[in-house]
């Protein structure tokens, strides 16, 4: 758990808050925050238990109290994440998994199901990389 701090957590306001206030938390002052790939399934596995409780708006977003509880899954494993974390960890997730789905539905992008990568010919990547 490298670049993750602790600090106390403030006591929710009202009796119907089931989750701590992390508006304390201080913020990682040594770079950026560092996501491995167990926090990542903590936000996708919760995010999809959210959406199933119906924390899901319309737009495809999520309301603010299912990044709430996905701070609160990651803290319950031992990680130190405040709500607006997890909400921008859910975009950039979000973000990355439309770059791949948009590059494998090209002609000539393949997917390699045992190690989890867009496969392609070095050609088929020049020319993609020309355009970008």
């Amino acid at each position: 758990m490298s670049d993750t701090i602790s600090a106390p957590l403030s006591q929710p306001n009202t009796a119907v808050s089931q989750v701590p206030d992390t508006s304390e938390i201080p913020k990682v002052e040594q770079g950026r925050f560092q996501w491995d790939s167990d926090m990542d399934g903590i936000v996708i596995a919760e995010l999809s238990s959210q959406k199933g409780a119906g924390f899901m708006a319309s737009n495809g977003g999520f309301h603010t109290d299912a990044f709430t509880s996905c701070a609160a899954k990651l803290r319950e494993a031992g990680y130190t994440v405040n709500s607006k974390q997890c909400k921008t960890r859910y975009s950039t997730l979000k973000k990355d998994f439309k770059e791949v789905k948009d590059i494998r539905e090209k002609s000539g992008f393949g997917w390699d199901e045992q190690c989890g990568i867009v496969t392609a010919t070095v050609d088929v990547w020049d020319k993609l990389l020309q355009v970008c």
